[in-house]
């Protein structure tokens, strides 16, 4: 259940930013509003079995490669879940932060999180890609929201990112 539940939790919190600090600066009309409904029934996530250690939290400047490996220094109390989202975040934020190999990093990132984890978790066919994209949605919702005020050019292009990821991947599709 803990994999479902934090499935359900990024979506209210992609709702919820669009609706508290988002659509009033970007999405004025509101286009996203009725889209963004359709979340709540466009990931079905009674067919995960598995979750395991995952905190869509994850950003640069708190991840620590060092000689015994990787190390996260933020920790969060919730952090059960499906890592596929926290992948999808982290895969954005390197492009973002325009880090060296970030295309290339994207790329395995986005591997990994499609392949891998799913085989891993035995997560039902079709709904990893369904989760990644949702993952990105929320990344480009949560970088939105910071860069509003001081860079809001750049708010658009990421706010516009989130919108063709639900655009392109989830209006059609229910799983």
């Amino acid at each position: 259940m803990k994999g479902g539940e934090m499935i359900n939790s990024i979506i209210n919190l992609t709702i919820d930013h669009y609706e508290r600090y988002l659509y009033m600066y970007l999405d004025k009309e509101r286009n996203l509003a009725s889209r963004l409904m359709k979340l709540r029934f466009s990931i079905r996530t009674e067919g995960l079995k598995f979750c395991c250690f995952s905190s869509w939290d994850f950003v640069p400047e708190n991840i620590c490669l060092t000689a015994l490996g990787l190390k996260y220094i933020d920790p969060r109390k919730d952090i059960i879940g499906i890592p596929i989202v926290d992948l999808a975040c982290f895969a954005g934020l390197i492009r973002l932060y325009d880090l060296p190999e970030a295309t290339k990093g994207y790329q395995m990132f986005k591997e990994f999180a499609l392949t891998r984890i799913p085989s891993i978790l035995d997560i039902p066919e079709g709904l990893p890609p369904k989760i990644f994209f949702l993952g990105r949605v929320l990344q480009c919702f949560l970088s939105a929201r910071f860069r509003i005020t001081n860079k809001p050019e750049q708010a658009r292009q990421i706010f516009s990112e989130g919108q063709a990821y639900l655009e392109k991947n989830y209006i059609n599709m229910v799983i």
